[in-house]
């Protein structure tokens, strides 16, 4: 049986939950992924690492890898650098490099920006703009995901994450509605007529009346 210090490593250096660091972040040796222990000194002896920047990212001048200090001011001596954007990322506007705000509203008044995705990068589906699903993983050539799902939410069969046929919007993997019409009212036989001989509109005049 394997046995583990009062850290959790082992021998080895792994640590019981099966990476070489701990829960705070530090393996064996009590160092972090960017070579620091918990004072801040580095592997060296020294504050700084191979980069110039010490545990908390900033230089002997003071100055993080975008040009501010600890208080906000910026090396150029103003709240914002050369692209016009403060510490936290945000211009003058209060709008950060793709158009959010700090309550994640895109400017132009929603929370999506015009290519579908949120502040976080996630359309409405769950899927990040390169791929990158809510559940982590990155989805695989075909567009599927681990858990087999591709970016509109369906698996292979056809199946929604809704455990449908049918997305919120109540169109199918295709792109098409129950009566097998698209978005732009054509049906999935190439025409504007179902085989029933009836366009989208008269549907809906039975629905309303």
């Amino acid at each position: 049986m394997k046995s583990y210090d009062k850290r959790g490593f082992d021998e080895a250096g792994l640590h019981m939950n099966g990476t070489k660091f701990d829960e705070a972040g530090y393996n064996v040796k009590g160092f972090d992924r960017d070579g620091f222990d918990k004072e801040g000194l580095c592997r060296d002896g020294t504050f700084f690492n191979g980069f110039g920047r010490n545990k908390e990212g900033f230089d002997r001048d003071g100055f993080d890898r975008r040009g501010f200090g600890k208080e906000g001011l910026h090396k150029n001596g103003s709240l914002f650098d050369e692209k016009g954007f403060n510490k936290e990322g945000y211009n003058q506007c209060g709008y950060d490099r793709n158009g959010f705000d700090k309550k994640g509203y895109h400017m132009n008044g929603t929370l999506y920006d015009e290519e579908g995705y949120d502040k976080d990068g996630n359309n409405i589906e769950g899927f990040h703009k390169f791929d990158l699903h809510w559940n982590g993983t990155l989805s695989d050539e075909e567009r599927y995901n681990s858990v087999q799902y591709d970016h509109k939410g369906f698996d292979q069969e056809g199946v929604h994450i809704n455990g449908t046929l049918y997305d919120r919007y109540g169109y199918d993997r295709d792109g098409y509605n129950q009566e097998g019409i698209d978005r732009q009212g054509v049906h999935r036989n190439g025409s504007k007529r179902d085989i029933y001989g009836k366009e989208r509109s008269e549907y809906e005049e039975e629905v309303s009346t």
